[in-house]
């Protein structure tokens, strides 16, 4: 019998989990379905079950730069956002617990992985350092892994064995690959109707008639700490933006706004009233409620350092520049500034070029019903019977074309 654990990290990711593990019971019993909660079963007392400071396996496994890698999320994501780490003395000190803590964590799974035959193992993102070092250690036991994200669409997962985001299957696939993908146009029609039928009107502020739409993202998410190696702050990605507008609309004689967007999540944990005082009464309007569907429906440009917002701009057919690192970034369907010389040439050439609609149905096409997984994450009442079999073609081998 294959023995699968799967291993969470927060409360909502473990219900998830619970899900599947029901659904496996419910109709397979070929597998040993082991559940890991990081906090309840493990940091409370794998001090105790492994001593630490004696010989460690994870030293021998793993070199330094590694585990500096392992504690990378976890360390930018803590340092970020406390002033208390300001102090370089005290953020060596974290540096170093987060490393003892690998060890044992690395030290713990190499004997749990050993003691009960895993052959599998299934994490949500995977980035924070207990889970990292899982995946980590994984690697070097030739067990298999799963990453499991929230999907680009609705009602969807990512369930990649690569890693999400950037991190997916499908960094780097051009768009050759692309233009193989066959549509039904009935499903493509069903993709289409299903997202646009949220584009409701709701009370914001009056949009100007021609402006570039800029969605900020979470400070402190992976994409940012992790994907987006030239932005770290929201205030320099507006910065930036903005001053590439100024421009185009010198040099051309336009007249762009820019319309900025909240992100939900960051709403009361960071302000940027000082930012938007420096271009009060300019050609800068700030929305932080807001239905997005119509926002990118109104816009003519939607930049973005990586977010999934991205990708609803495709939706609705809207030219799309990506600032950071994102795996739908392809030549023929989002423009990056490696091909520019700088933000504002890049901003013109989008507006004015004719954008490959083909080619932009098939990727959505393609990732709706090819990659991206049917779930009921947010659902209870529904069951996980794509995700199931997903896990179950992964672990008996079946490799999918964008795994090749």
């Amino acid at each position: 019998m294959k023995s699968i654990l799967f291993f969470s990290f927060y409360g909502h990711q473990a219900r998830f989990f619970t899900k599947i593990i029901d659904n496996f019971k419910k109709r397979n019993k070929n597998y040993n379905l082991y559940h890991i909660n990081v906090y309840k079963s493990i940091f409370n007392r794998f001090f105790y079950n492994c001593n630490i400071f004696k010989k460690n396996k994870a030293k021998q496994l793993f070199s330094d730069k590694e585990i500096e890698q392992i504690i990378s999320f976890s360390f930018a994501k803590q340092t970020v956002n406390s002033t208390f780490f300001s102090n370089k003395l005290i953020k060596e000190l974290y540096k170093k617990i987060l490393k003892i803590q690998v060890y044992g964590y690395i030290k713990y799974f190499y004997y749990y992985f050993k003691k009960n035959k895993i052959e599998l193992l299934i994490v949500w993102n995977g980035l924070h350092h207990p889970l990292a070092a899982a995946t980590e250690l994984a690697k070097k036991m030739n067990i298999k892994t799963i990453f499991m994200e929230n999907g680009y669409m609705p009602s969807t997962i990512s369930v990649d064995s690569a890693g999400v985001n950037y991190y997916s299957s499908l960094t780097g696939k051009g768009s050759d690959f692309y233009k193989k993908v066959s549509i039904q146009k009935e499903k493509l029609d069903k993709l289409y109707d299903s997202i646009k039928s949220k584009s409701i009107r709701e009370q914001m502020p009056n949009l100007p008639k021609n402006y570039i739409f800029l969605p900020l993202q979470v400070h402190d998410d992976t994409q940012i700490l992790i994907h987006s190696p030239q932005i770290k702050k929201m205030e320099d990605f507006i910065r930036k933006v903005y001053t590439a507008i100024e421009k185009v609309n010198e040099r051309e004689n336009k007249n762009y706004y820019l319309v900025l967007k909240e992100h939900p999540q960051d709403i009361g944990r960071i302000a940027y009233d000082d930012i938007y005082k420096e271009y009060e009464g300019k050609k800068f309007v700030v929305i932080k409620q807001g239905n997005i569907h119509q926002i990118l429906k109104d816009s003519q440009l939607v930049i973005t350092i990586n977010s999934t917002v991205g990708i609803e701009a495709l939706i609705y057919h809207k030219p799309v520049i990506i600032l950071g690192n994102a795996f739908y970034n392809i030549k023929g369907i989002t423009y990056s500034l490696q091909d520019f010389d700088d933000l504002s040439t890049a901003i013109s050439y989008a507006l004015k070029n004719e954008l490959n609609h083909e080619l932009i149905d098939k990727f959505l096409y393609f990732l709706r019903y090819e990659y991206l997984v049917e779930s009921g994450k947010n659902n209870n009442s529904k069951d996980e019977n794509q995700v199931v079999d997903r896990i179950i073609d992964i672990v008996e081998g079946k490799k999918y074309r964008w795994m090749q």
